[in-house]
């Protein structure tokens, strides 16, 4: 049964258009599957015809050939009994081709109908697209209507939000330099953390072709940064570790400071060791020691004594302070001459740029 749709009937149904515009689709699928049997049919009353139109040429040519052979004869005589198997033959082929146009005849007549009802809903489909397509029309413009609110909207918006970007900028300024003074802050107090140690390549680098001398180790007691400090200058004073050479130089291996060493002054008896010693809180906290006539006598040390701390103040690692090549040199009569003292000291504590100003820590 076809199916009809009018104007009024898509107005009431508005409101259920995907429903409708769905059950159109389907409508359309099966009047198509309809179709293409109908077109299965229609071959097959061809065929009929056809097979009928061979059987009725068979027909013709049989007698045509009964027709033939008489007249070779030349002899008049009477006619033979008329064949029941060519006239059965001939009506069977009339009957085939007359079922065959009837059967495509029928097939044309319900093909027509197919078409109809596929013509119907095709146009009702259309009716429901162009129907979207005049409310999308309305909802473009109602869309557009509000882009255009919406664009007022949005300069208001970008005014007020390029006051604030230049607030934000400002803020963003501060909080760089902020963030710039937080880095410096934590990189000092990351290399205030690492413990110091001994370029082995810079020192015997400054080292070579110098003269050589005996050198004592001693570390604060009881620090195990200053003793690693110490040892590796054991190592690379002396003979060094494995495969890797050292100075070759005299050197005794580390000690602790011992309580009655180093200069009292300023300090009571059971101050720590280490405060004994000048050098403790300057620059990477090593004091040297020699013979005070040797020290005073800076003409003639000059070239061995100095080269020996320079090198040695070199290749520390890492400059805990902007002053981390400073250091302090004593005199102490009770060293013999051609020995030095090394007094590792504990680790002293960063002195920030501020501070350096002042002159003085918190």
């Amino acid at each position: 049964m076809a199916i009809i749709w009018n104007l009024a009937t898509l107005i009431s149904l508005s409101w259920n258009l995907p429903n409708d515009e769905l059950a159109l689709k389907n409508e359309l699928s099966r009047l198509e599957l309809s179709w293409s049997s109908l077109d299965i049919w229609l071959n097959f009353w061809t065929l009929v015809v056809v097979v009928g139109v061979a059987v009725e040429l068979v027909v013709i040519i049989v007698e045509y050939r009964h027709a033939v052979r008489d007249f070779r004869r030349g002899i008049v005589r009477p006619p033979d009994r008329p064949s029941r198997l060519i006239l059965a033959f001939g009506l069977l082929g009339a009957g085939f081709v007359a079922i065959g146009v009837a059967g495509e005849f029928f097939i044309h007549t319900k093909a027509g109908r197919v078409e109809t009802e596929m013509r119907d809903a095709t146009g009702s489909l259309v009716a429901i697209v162009n129907g979207k397509a005049s409310k999308s029309e309305q909802d473009a413009a109602q869309l557009r209507t509000d882009l255009e609110r919406a664009k007022g909207e949005t300069k208001a918006a970008e005014a007020k939000l390029e006051k604030e970007q230049g607030e934000t900028d400002h803020a963003q300024e501060e909080a760089a330099k902020a963030q710039l003074a937080l880095k410096k802050y934590v990189t000092t107090v990351a290399e205030r953390q690492r413990a110091r140690g001994v370029d082995r390549v810079k020192l015997l680098r400054m080292l070579e072709g110098k003269p050589k001398s005996s050198i004592v180790l001693l570390y604060n007691p009881n620090d195990s940064e200053a003793y690693w400090l110490a040892d590796m200058l054991f190592m690379w004073l002396g003979k060094g570790n494995g495969d890797a050479a050292g100075a070759g130089w005299d050197v005794a291996p580390p000690k602790p400071i011992p309580p009655n060493a180093g200069n009292r002054g300023g300090h009571p008896p059971d101050a720590p060791p280490a405060m004994h010693f000048g050098g403790t809180f300057t620059g990477v906290g090593i004091t040297f020691v020699v013979n005070e006539t040797v020290l005073r006598q800076e003409i003639q040390i000059g070239s061995s004594f100095q080269s020996f701390t320079a090198a040695v103040m070199s290749s520390i690692t890492p400059r805990e302070n902007p002053i981390g090549y400073s250091f302090i040199s004593e005199g102490d009569n009770a060293i013999p001459d051609g020995v030095i003292w090394v007094v590792v000291g504990p680790k002293p504590p960063v002195m920030f740029p501020d501070e350096l100003k002042l002159g003085i820590k918190e």
